[in-house]
């Protein structure tokens, strides 16, 4: 065979092979396998289009890092990398613009227990109902004049948050009750935490997770169906001031 036909065969043997690996590669693109932190949504409850925000908190014994989580298709993810590896809380904040009564956006908390490893992905599922038992509940009150309150939902989440407390305020009530509805009105079972005078003073956000932490024990066996908040801002000793208030049957 001439050197001329030789020439022309391995170009076209080559142009062959270049044709068929971009063929393939169109086919199977590339697939992407850095771990990830992710949360797979549901279509039936929460979707990606009822997520404003998310965030990720990892607390190991001599740090706490916080990082934010993207939306990609029906997924939340985050580069599960910039955390520190090892055993520690990891806590995924999710902000939601679903709403309670059509009026009080909603979050979702969701708590675990790992050893964190950056070669080994951390997948979990997102809230699948309000009695989710992975997932806890909260709502965000809020009124036109600055009051803002989060509180947790459901008798096992104790968490409460009180923010941009102006300094003239005497005194501050969050109350939280579960009633039963159904063949007439019976108490579940509930609690009051107040704080005035000092307890207050030059404080401009208050959070608390642990005072209503009892709530499980003071409920027992009842059942219930509805649910009572109200934050009391006082602002004299005669009980002038403002309310945030919230009545749920979920």
């Amino acid at each position: 065979m001439s050197r001329l036909k030789e020439t022309a065969l391995l170009a076209a043997i080559l142009s062959i092979s270049l044709l068929s690996c971009k063929k393939s590669d169109d086919v199977n693109p590339p697939v992407e396998h850095a771990p990830r932190l992710s949360v797979r949504l549901t279509e039936q409850y929460l979707q990606g289009s009822n997520i404003d925000s998310a965030w990720v908190t990892w607390k190991t014994d001599d740090q706490i890092q916080r990082i934010g989580m993207q939306l990609r298709k029906d997924s939340l993810i985050a580069d599960i990398h910039q955390l520190k590896e090892g055993v520690g809380e990891l806590k995924i904040h999710l902000f939601s613009n679903k709403k309670i009564n059509n009026q009080y956006p909603t979050q979702w908390v969701l708590t675990k227990k790992i050893n964190l490893r950056h070669a080994s992905p951390a997948s979990y599922a997102g809230p699948v109902s309000f009695f989710d038992s992975a997932w806890l509940p909260r709502v965000a009150l809020k009124d036109g004049i600055g009051h803002k309150g989060t509180v947790g939902l459901r008798p096992e989440d104790p968490y409460f948050l009180i923010e941009d407390l102006q300094p003239a305020l005497y005194s501050l009530t969050v109350d939280k009750g579960y009633w039963n509805t159904i063949g007439g009105i019976s108490w579940g079972g509930g609690k009051t935490w107040t704080c005035a005078g000092e307890c207050i003073r030059n404080r401009k956000t208050i959070e608390d997770e642990s005072f209503f932490g009892d709530i499980p024990g003071r409920i027992g066996a009842k059942s219930w169906n509805h649910i009572s908040i109200v934050i009391l801002y006082e602002i004299d000793k005669n009980g002038g001031g403002w309310t945030l208030s919230l009545e749920y049957e979920p």
